[in-house]
């Protein structure tokens, strides 16, 4: 449970942003001590209590009266029409007295422009909005309140009205946001002129809107590198928190909390400009690439919900959800970035996290609810809403009705049990049976109760992504491995494959040669750039079977430390992606102690007639990122041993042993020798401290399965030993 200083705050945050709550706000609410009144999240009816209590003992505490002002407003929201209008009216009441009282208290000019919006009274707001940023000047979060509110007066008002507005009222502003009906009325070429020509101005306003409008447009006309552009020159022109709130904008649907907690710690503009870099190179599938093919799909559903999601009335402050079959409630701390949206339903923010379902299911209860409930698939999430089109209020679980659970009952899991139960119910109705089919139904609802909370919670923080437009994901298995150089530093290698019958999938004919766009990006922790490479290679599909895979590589020398990988291949000729990232702590080998490479498992090690990009010391190694052998053949392997100790005939002298073992048995503590499905000891002796070993071992005695190959160095003159790992399969 919260108390009431996070209510409030909360309260606060919703409306204004989230800058800097603790400096700005937190003295409002230091002299109401919650814990001493026991007072839980979401009572905004004990919040006006405490608050007439301190008032009527001090009529004159504009502290009080101000958060009595917030309260109220907050309070009607959920109210139906005639108590709203009660709540509201007290709510004007107590910001007319703090006019008299103090109009330059604070932001009141601010949160009762709010209220104003709140009612639809958009003259009056404007007035008030504009008065509070005059007098505080520019501050980021009532200048993004003023743009949302602009763009919902615009929703509200038939073209006509626009027209006389637009002609009445000669400012930035309204330039711009004519720019953006005629955008939202599909004519792109005129909104693109008019934003191009304001922007050739000396604003009044921060250029971040216009930009991001223009991306926009440019998403819309299928030109995403142009639009790119304007998203970056958003980003670089960024000089102060007032354009940085507004580029927040465009990005608050899909942040963490994390990232929004570290956004509220900035106050320098070369630091808004990394932080929104980093936010958007971490979510890029192609880092390489020229396109952020991620940024690409985030505006593609921007474009669509601001189009059919659209919600700018007023939302409760918090929500507690009700637990109605065992009169239990469980409260639903939403993440930040769904109190920062003002603008779009509660569809509209699951659609823009994660896209378009791939199942809907929409019922009617006998109360005439329209309940609509969204199925996505890897990973497995449902959401339900209440209400229709983007008014949709986002419900954990849904009501007990067999009408409504029955259009579910082919997703199977608890909507079958659930249905199949109340089914069971009316024919059981009456005898001594029910009473155990009753309690089958409260079990199967709770269990629904549960995962529809965990689904909420896991939709509000992550999202899913897809390839746009005709893209399809292939699937590229890769390895990686690690090496000493030679001035000890380590280089990483990443082994990938290309199943050919994938590539190929569909086309016909078959194009006689695939141009792979390989790209490849080394980031740091904090989302840094550290290496990127873009290039051309090509495969010609008529050289291999179809169950075959091209192999391919990519490589890199770091210093050892933690790192962002991203690895990502498209093929143009038959519209396929596939993209990784992953983390990857880059081994040191500048220790003088015995070390071991990473083994590369290959289909084959040869010669090498001439040096080539699978070359390593002399041997061809055509590694096999899958891991998946064929018992019939022997099993190659390559792998370096570094800093053996000489004896005294100047000789290095170690054994390697060789293991495998089912990986359903390596959780065991105890483990007996026949779960070992080999093992194998060979002696070396060399005249070089740094040994090249490469290795063919007969596995075809060996049963099928998934197996954990271990290799492990004895240096027999030290005494020490060493071992690395790495899975496989037999078949």
């Amino acid at each position: 449970m919260q108390h009431f200083l996070t209510l409030l705050l909360f309260a606060i945050l919703c409306s204004s942003g989230v800058k800097h709550p603790t400096d700005e706000y937190t003295y409002k609410v230091k002299n109401l001590k919650p814990r001493d009144y026991g007072i839980d999240a979401g009572t905004w009816e004990k919040a006006l209590s405490i608050l007439n209590r301190r008032l009527s003992n001090n009529e004159q505490d504009v502290q009080a009266l101000y958060l009595r002002a917030v309260t109220r407003r907050e309070m009607g929201i959920r109210k139906a029409l005639i108590l709203r209008k009660m709540d509201w009216k007290r709510s004007t009441e107590d910001f007319e007295q703090i006019l008299e009282k103090d109009s330059l208290y604070h932001d009141v000019l601010y949160q009762y422009g709010l209220l104003q919006q709140y009612k639809k009274e958009f003259e009056k707001a404007f007035e008030l909005m504009h008065r509070q940023q005059q007098l505080s000047g520019k501050k980021g979060y009532i200048e993004a309140s003023i743009f949302r509110m602009y763009r919902y007066y615009f929703t509200e008002h038939p073209p006509a009205d626009l027209e006389a507005w637009f002609a009445e009222h000669a400012s930035d502003y309204a330039t711009y946001f004519e720019a953006e009906v005629l955008r939202l009325n599909g004519d792109l070429e005129d909104a693109d002129k008019l934003l191009g020509d304001l922007l050739k101005k000396n604003l009044d306003i921060a250029a971040q809107p216009l930009l991001l409008s223009k991306a926009r447009i440019y998403y819309g006309l299928d030109k995403a590198e142009i639009a790119q552009s304007y998203v970056l020159q958003a980003i670089d022109t960024i000089e102060d928190e007032v354009s940085a709130r507004l580029f927040l904008e465009d990005v608050k649907y899909i942040l963490s909390d994390e990232e929004i907690n570290r956004y509220t710690t900035i106050d320098q503009p070369h630091a808004y400009r990394q932080f929104f870099s980093n936010v958007l190179e971490k979510r890029n599938p192609t880092r390489a690439d020229k396109v952020d093919l991620r940024l690409q799909v985030h505006y593609e559903r921007l474009i669509e919900a601001e189009s059919i999601y659209a919600q700018y009335e007023p939302r409760e402050s918090f929500r507690v959800i009700k637990r109605t079959e065992r009169n239990q409630t469980a409260d639903r701390d939403f993440p930040r970035a769904y109190w920062l949206n003002g603008e779009i339903g509660d569809r509209g923010l699951i659609f823009i996290r994660h896209g378009k379902p791939d199942d809907i299911a929409a019922s009617v209860t006998e109360n005439t609810e329209f309940i609509e409930s969204w199925r996505y698939l890897n990973p497995d999430l449902v959401f339900h809403f209440e209400g229709h089109s983007g008014l949709g209020v986002l419900i954990p679980s849904l009501p007990n009705n067999i009408d409504v659970l029955e259009a579910r009952e082919i997703w199977g899991g608890g909507y079958a049990l659930l249905s199949q139960s109340l089914r069971r119910k009316q024919s059981l109705a009456g005898t001594s049976r029910s009473r155990t089919n009753d309690l089958d139904i409260i079990n199967y609802n709770n269990e629904l109760f549960d995962q529809g909370i965990e689904d909420v919670g896991s939709g509000l923080t992550t999202d899913r992504y897809v390839w746009p437009g005709e893209l399809k994901h292939i699937n590229l298995p890769y390895m990686v491995s690690s090496f000493r150089t030679e001035d000890k530093k380590t280089r990483v290698d990443i082994h990938f494959a290309i199943p050919i019958g994938d590539a190929i999938e569909g086309a016909d004919p078959v194009p006689e040669r695939l141009t792979l766009d390989v790209g490849f990006a080394v980031h740091d922790t904090m989302w840094n750039a550290l290496h990127k490479q873009l290039e051309l290679r090509a495969i010609t599909p008529a050289n291999y079977h179809k169950d075959d895979s091209a192999i391919d590589l990519v490589q890199f020398i770091a210093s050892s430390d933690s790192y962002h990988v991203n690895l990502h291949v498209g093929i143009d000729e038959v519209q396929r992606k596939g993209s990784y990232l992953f983390g990857y702590r880059v081994p040191d080998y500048t220790s003088e102690e015995l070390m071991l490479s990473d083994i590369i498992p290959a289909s084959r090690i040869l010669p090498a007639e001439e040096e080539g990009r699978y070359t390593k010391n002399g041997l061809d190694i055509f590694a096999n990122p899958g891991r998946g052998f064929d018992r019939k053949n022997p099993l190659s392997l390559y792998y370096e041993v570094y800093n053996l100790t000489y004896g005294s005939d100047d000789r290095t002298s170690y054994t390697i042993t060789y293991t495998l073992e089912e990986q359903k048995n390596r959780k065991r503590i105890f483990r007996r020798k026949q779960n070992l499905a080999l093992s194998l000891t060979v002696e070396r002796e060399g005249t070089d401290r740094t040994a090249i070993e490469y290795s063919e071992l007969d596995v075809s005695s060996v049963k099928k399965g998934a197996y954990d190959l271990k290799v492990t160095i004895t240096d027999k003159h030290s005494g020490y030993s060493v071992t690395n790992y790495r899975e496989i399969a037999l078949d």
